[in-house]
């Protein structure tokens, strides 16, 4: 296979890659849009309720929401995530993209504080629930969006998932949570904090 054959295949697999990972995204929307279906006509809300709304599978919609108490809180949260070609548009270098979704998290959680804490509690309610055994599935959008800036940056796979985790529990509501609540941080601290955090996590799996 030629070197323009292998280039060709890649981008292929790239395309393949991205538009499975927005076809995630859609479903994650059209069960909340399910959901908010069911709780505006005041009945009960239930992941199989909120799927029957949306056309989709039960099995397909409990991947995506083990419990209605997170389903709920998700549906309720005040604003609609958009599209990673979106957020990154105008930055050219990998490394900036990774550092733009990065921001661009940590702003949801500072911009609404009280929703996601809201949301991270009823997490921990469903994990009580279970007896410890098991949280409650969320944040697909948030992992969405940090697989496509990781991707950008053409690293290997196994340093690229862990790259993916360590970003994951830096840009979640709970660092918000513990730089707030435990160090004290204002929104400009929190936001240098994570964009701090960020780089060096940047410096260690993706080096200039």
């Amino acid at each position: 296979m030629n070197r323009q054959a292998s280039h060709g295949g890649e981008a292929s697999e790239q395309r393949g890659t991205r538009e499975r990972r927005n076809q995630k995204l859609r479903t994650r929307a059209a069960l909340l849009d399910g959901a908010r279906a069911v709780l505006a006509r005041g009945e009960a809300l239930s992941v199989t309720a909120a799927a029957r709304e949306a056309g989709i599978s039960k099995a397909t919609a409990y991947r995506y929401f083990s419990d209605a108490r997170v389903l709920s809180a998700s549906a309720g949260l005040p604003m609609t995530v958009p599209p990673y070609e979106e957020i990154v548009d105008g930055i050219d270098r990998p490394r900036d993209r990774v550092i733009a979704v990065s921001d661009y998290l940590i702003g949801v959680a500072l911009d609404y504080e009280a929703a996601m804490r809201q949301h991270v509690a009823r997490s921990l309610d469903a994990w009580l629930v279970s007896g410890g055994k098991q949280g409650a599935r969320r944040a697909a959008a948030r992992v969405a969006l940090l697989e496509a800036a990781i991707e950008d940056l053409s690293i290997d796979p196994d340093q690229a998932e862990r790259l993916l985790h360590a970003l994951a529990a830096t840009t979640v509501t709970e660092t918000l949570i513990a730089l707030r609540d435990v160090m004290g941080a204002d929104d400009a601290r929190v936001r240098a904090t994570v964009r701090d955090i960020t780089c060096a996590l940047l410096d260690r799996f993706a080096p200039e």
